[in-house]
């Protein structure tokens, strides 16, 4: 039978039909956004009310309340003081009118008048003194009374304000108490998840390895909602692919042709019909992993803000000017990365780097410079969430955006003295045993195994490299196959010796058989290399050579230790055990490794591989 084609599975597809999984969907989907509802409303309720008492919850109501009582009062009062002003005036108005009515009384006679005499004189300026008084009362009084009104009109204005703002004030008392119990509700039905209460209790171990707002519940039924997602598309997919347009054409069949074809490099397209393409690629196969080094060519038809998401990965080894092509082309970007490890590898000088750099003010102070900066450096920059972090000897700072900081590879020691050299010990264990019991490939505890000597060559120290063979060589001896481990070292030369090695005769290390050339190849291929190479990667157990010596070399094993990087990256893809094999009187004097040599358990290389030996015949 030949290989089972995509042709062949629209053929024989009896799954749902397109209608059946998209209402199965749709209900699906419904449940999961009821249950999103449910919890976001659990977490306002959480906000709102953490840290909370009713005193604090109707403060303000209850103080604006209070101050429109006091207005209220106040006007009142005010109104108060106004009548009585009012009715002194009308008092001294009243009086007016008795002393005119006294005044003329005493009107001098017609005679008086008529010769002006002083009695007459005195009597008119009586009368005008009497006739202003009287004028400026009236005109109090009218002061006043509209005073008055206006403030009859502010105290009913005040009145209902006070009012208003005490149904208010009674509203949010009920509101208080409908949330308490809303919110009790909600911590009855979702008994599994936990809130912090303050900031602090957030960076707590048990809220950084749980997380927020996740449960048993809330799990199951997106996975059931991802299952149908892919029901859906397979049955959209079986639908397409049978279905021909008006005329008898293929449909989308001609499609899967398409992309065939074009996947060949048979033809180039326009833009337009390219990214036809490619999106009826990815409506079969939703990713498509590629480097950078590979992407201008495998997408030079596709133009800008053309795919909907690019996910970088292990961008802390990637220079900023290799992601461009691919971020021009991309609709949204997810940058993922750590640049406490593997740095980006850039060979041009970097004097000429400057140099160039220099040429425009955009990029003279070096914030692109590829031998220095890497992508996620310039996606942590962009990124307003993170945190400064340093390495334990007091290096500048550095900014990570969004830190992942539960660690959920490495058991003890690697994880210590990783967390130690280059995350300040801010990393989270996160996993459930800090150690595990020795088995297979090297059933022995993790160990710093101190083998001194001199280079023959380059970083090359014999002894190291020929207790790393016969080591390797005692596991497959008494596995039967070649183990599941990696040897990593910072230097090619040790690599190129280590593999050497390898394909040389096992028979001096006591080896009766050995594996075929090609399979030894691969596994030297594969599992034998420098530090550079292993990023992104992990093993159960890894083997770290490092080389180099006191006398000639002492410089190299400084390149080494010049960053906490590179003994971060290697010890960090072993996830049960790692053996540092090198000279500890020599790394001790270097940066980092003596927090390696504290953790680690000295042993010597005869030890290991008694124990090993041991151990299987045990």
């Amino acid at each position: 039978m030949g290989l089972f084609n995509i042709y062949d599975w629209i053929k024989e597809y009896s799954g749902p039909t397109f209608n059946e999984a998209q209402n199965i969907f749709l209900s699906k989907k419904k449940t999961v956004d009821d249950e999103l509802e449910k919890r976001a409303k659990f977490v306002n309720l959480v906000e709102e009310l953490t840290d909370q008492t009713e005193a604090t919850y109707i403060a303000t109501a209850l103080q604006e309340v209070e101050h429109l009582r006091q207005e209220v009062t106040r006007i009142k009062d005010e109104i108060a003081r106004s009548d009585e002003k009012a009715a002194d005036l009308l008092d001294a108005i009243h009086q007016t009118e008795n002393d005119r009515l006294d005044l003329e009384q005493q009107e001098p006679g017609w005679l008086s008048r008529l010769f002006r005499l002083p009695s007459t004189r005195e009597y008119l300026s009586a009368v005008r003194v009497l006739k202003s008084k009287q004028k400026s009362l009236e005109a109090n009084i009218t002061a006043v009374e509209s005073k008055s009104d206006s403030l009859q009109d502010q105290k009913k204005r005040a009145i209902d304000q006070y009012q208003e703002a005490s149904g208010r004030l009674a509203k949010r008392r009920q509101e208080w108490i409908s949330k308490q119990k809303e919110l009790a509700d909600l911590k009855n039905s979702f008994t599994d998840i936990d809130t912090p209460r303050t900031s602090e209790e957030l960076e707590t171990e048990e809220f950084q390895i749980r997380g927020l707002w996740n449960d048993k519940e809330l799990s199951r039924l997106r996975t059931e909602l991802f299952c149908a997602a892919l029901s859906l598309h397979e049955a959209w997919l079986a639908d397409v692919g049978r279905s021909k347009v008006d005329g008898g054409t293929a449909g989308f069949a001609g499609n899967i042709m398409a992309i065939s074809t074009y996947l060949r490099g048979h033809t180039r397209l326009e833009h337009e019909d390219a990214l036809t393409i490619w999106q009826s690629l990815f409506m079969i196969v939703p990713v498509v992993s590629t480097t950078f080094a590979s992407f201008a060519k495998q997408f030079k038809d596709v133009g800008p803000n053309s795919l909907g998401w690019l996910f970088i990965d292990e961008a802390g080894q990637a220079v900023p000017q290799a992601a461009v092509g691919a971020l021009w082309r991309a609709q949204n970007a997810v940058v993922v990365g750590d640049p406490l490890q593997i740095e980006p590898v850039f060979t041009v000088p970097a004097n000429l780097i400057r140099s160039i750099a220099s040429l425009s003010s955009h990029t003279n102070e070096g914030d692109y410079a590829p031998d220095s900066v890497s992508a996620q450096n310039l996606a942590d920059a962009c990124n307003q969430y993170g945190t400064y972090t340093s390495s334990s000897e007091g290096e500048s700072k550095t900014w990570i955006g969004s830190p992942l900081r539960v660690h959920r590879r490495c058991i003890e020691p690697m994880f210590s003295v990783s967390n130690n050299i280059a995350y300040e010990g801010k990393m989270i264990y996160g996993l459930p045993h800090k150690s595990v019991p020795d088995v297979p490939p090297v059933p022995v505890e993790s160990s710093w195994v101190h083998i001194p000597g001199e280079t023959s060559r380059q970083q090359v120290v014999p002894g190291q490299v020929e207790f790393v063979v016969k080591l390797i060589v005692t596991a497959f001896v008494q596995q039967g196959e070649l183990p599941a481990i990696y040897v990593i070292s910072p230097f090619k030369s040790i690599k190129k010796e280590l593999q050497n090695k390898m394909n040389s005769d096992w028979a001096i290390y006591g080896a009766t058989t050995k594996p075929p050339k090609r399979t030894l190849k691969d596994w030297c291929k594969e599992r034998i290399g420098t530090v550079h190479t292993f990023q992104g990667k992990e093993e159960d157990c890894v083997i770290m050579i490092l080389g180099a010596d006191s006398h000639s070399k002492i410089g190299a094993a400084q390149w080494v230790a010049s960053k906490p990087n590179l003994l971060n990256v290697a010890i960090t893809r072993a996830k049960k055990r790692c053996f540092i094999v090198g000279d500890k009187n020599l790394w001790a004097q270097m940066r980092y490794f003596p927090t390696a040599l504290r953790q680690f358990n000295l042993s010597t290389p005869e030890s290991v591989l008694e124990r090993l030996i041991q151990k299987d015949s045990s």
